[in-house]
């Protein structure tokens, strides 16, 4: 049974060592073709490759790939263009890009036949993702390399790594690092991503920067436990995003309390400043939310920040009572924190509040997130809560 013919190629029935195949044999066939009509060589005055071909189509392929609005099918004729045996004038991209690769693993010629096919299969996969080539060649070769084995995974690995790096801006090493590190198998990095990208939509905050967060403290679930294990880390990484600071003080704080000597600490201090409603007065309480609930601790923090801020007298906003600077001061310093992420805090997270108390959210807006995201999209204007809206233009001239 064949490998199939170039027409397979074009319809993009082929990939791999199946594409290599068919193209092998339409070259075979066309120097057949070439030994026939020898005497037409050098009838036309452009400047051609051995088998007729110009050289800037036989160069094709390598300006597709480099090209990240390159079309699938520019990319498929690049490929027949480049794999011709004959051509040595244009440019092998899979020869080039296997060598490059089988470099960064430190590996022989006995597997350069499996990177080419494991490129050719991949590339094509992660250009209809929207990547462009020279992004797609750093999944495959940046994974290995951040691993620090000489492990090559399959086209579908590859995609779910590529969509998770568009999506989340973080690098495919990265990612495949973290999550390997935490014990995850990297064919449910995207799954584990698209969970993160889905919430921070849901509640109005950016994707990107969620993302980062959640992989920079991916670590953090060998450490603690989550309730929903990377979906937790993202509601965590959202509530930081939203009030402005930085996930590393909650697990700083986490840390702490892990020793039961500076969560009674904690407790005496923040009773001694007048905080008045927290679970963080009982350090049993303390040291079990630092355990078995980062994001409850978290919500506390940011319920400890609400006590020092007040409506400015003309409802634009809000700002730090002026009586409670030097205690908001202490209070920081006591959760080992600065006054002025503590301020930065508590200013934003009664902002939300406002918000949240004064807009009429619809019917469709039934849970906590939509509620969020409306909030999220809102500004304070007059001690309103503001949403811009489109109309729909009517015919009249007006939108």
């Amino acid at each position: 049974m064949g490998y199939g013919s170039i027409d397979d190629v074009f319809k993009g029935g082929l990939t791999g060592a199946a594409l290599i195949a068919a193209v092998k044999l339409f070259y075979a066939d066309k120097k057949k073709e070439k030994l026939k009509n020898t005497e037409n060589d050098g009838a036309g005055d452009e400047e051609t490759t051995n088998l007729g071909l110009d050289i800037q189509t036989a160069k094709n392929f390598g300006n597709a790939l480099t090209n990240p609005l390159a079309e699938m099918s520019t990319a498929v004729t690049g490929i027949v263009q480049a794999l011709d045996p004959t051509n040595f004038d244009g440019a092998d991209y899979l020869m080039k890009s296997g060598q490059e690769l089988a470099n960064a693993m430190g590996i022989g010629q006995a597997r350069m036949s499996e990177m080419r096919t494991t490129i050719a299969d991949a590339i094509p996969e992660m250009i209809k993702l929207g990547l462009s080539s020279s992004e797609a060649f750093k999944v495959i070769e940046g994974v290995p390399v951040a691993l620090g084995v000489n492990t090559t995974m399959g086209t579908e690995a590859l995609r779910e790594m590529g969509a998770a790096a568009q999506v989340s801006g973080v690098e495919s090493k990265k990612l495949a690092l973290e999550f390997k590190g935490v014990g995850m198998s990297l064919y449910d990095v995207g799954d584990r991503m698209a969970e993160v990208a889905v919430y921070a939509k849901s509640v109005g905050v950016n994707v990107k920067a969620v993302s980062a967060e959640v992989v920079t403290n991916l670590k953090q679930l060998n450490l603690f436990n989550f309730d929903s294990g990377v979906k937790g880390l993202a509601k965590m990484a959202s509530q930081a995003s939203m009030l402005g600071f930085s996930m590393e003080k909650t697990f700083k704080l986490a840390e702490d309390l892990m020793s039961p000597e500076k969560a009674i600490d904690l407790a005496a201090s923040l009773q001694r400043l007048g905080v008045s409603s927290s679970a963080l007065l009982d350090p049993l309480k303390a040291m079990d939310l630092a355990q078995n609930d980062p994001e409850a601790l978290q919500k506390e923090i940011i319920n400890i920040s609400k006590e020092f801020t007040k409506l400015k007298a003309d409802g634009s906003g809000f700002e730090i009572l002026p009586g409670a600077k030097r205690r908001l001061r202490e209070v920081a310093s006591a959760m080992g924190m600065s006054a002025d992420e503590l301020a930065n805090m508590s200013i934003k997270s009664a902002d939300l509040d406002m918000k949240m108390s004064k807009i009429k959210f619809p019917s469709l807006a039934a849970s906590e997130e939509d509620k969020m995201l409306i909030a999220n999209m809102s500004q304070m204007k007059n001690g309103e809560a503001v949403v811009q809206k489109k109309r729909k233009n009517r015919g009249n001239g007006r939108s």
